[in-house]
Order: structure tokens, then sequence, then C-alpha cells
């Protein structure tokens, strides 16, 4: 996939997930991982991205964060059950 992609991939987890596109989104500016991302796992993500990042949840409790919104370099959608203090984490 390297070769085809011609891009560097780097095996991880995110809070014990394999499935990192549904535990993290991520724009130009910053990125938004799983509530559970361990410390360790977040100063990885923010070395290989160059972009600082928060972890929190969407739709109400939820730590897949990729399943409630999409995000641009101009702003995100949440789904309609993410909460205020949701919103205010991203």
């Amino acid at each position: 996939m390297e070769e085809a992609l011609d891009i560097e991939l780097i095996p991880m987890s995110i809070a014990g997930y394999t499935t990192l596109g549904s535990c993290c989104i991520t724009t130009k500016e910053g990125f938004f991982a799983h509530y559970e991302t361990s410390d360790e796992e977040m100063e990885k993500i923010e070395e290989i991205l160059k972009v600082k990042g928060k972890k929190g949840t969407v739709s109400n409790g939820s730590g897949f964060v990729a399943y409630g919104v999409v995000a641009n370099k101009n702003g995100y959608l949440a789904g309609e059950n993410t909460t205020a203090f949701e919103l205010g984490r991203m």
C-alpha cells in the first residue's frame, strides 16, 4: 500500500482499537480522537500529523468520533445527538 499510495504507513492503535479511521478525525488545523486515547498515543498522533489534537466524544458519548462528525478546513458538522459539551470540545 505504501508504494501504491506513495505514503508512509505507520501501524498503531488508538484507545486499544485498530480501526483508526473511526477513532480519530483530522484536518490541517488539528485532530479529535477517542476519549480513551492515551497521552502517549496523543503525542504520537501529534508527531505524525504535525498538528495538535484533543480527545472527546460525539453523539452523546461515543468515542468513535468519525461516526458523528465530518470536518474540513472551514469547520465541522456533527450529528444531532451530539451535546453542547461535546461541540465545545471540538
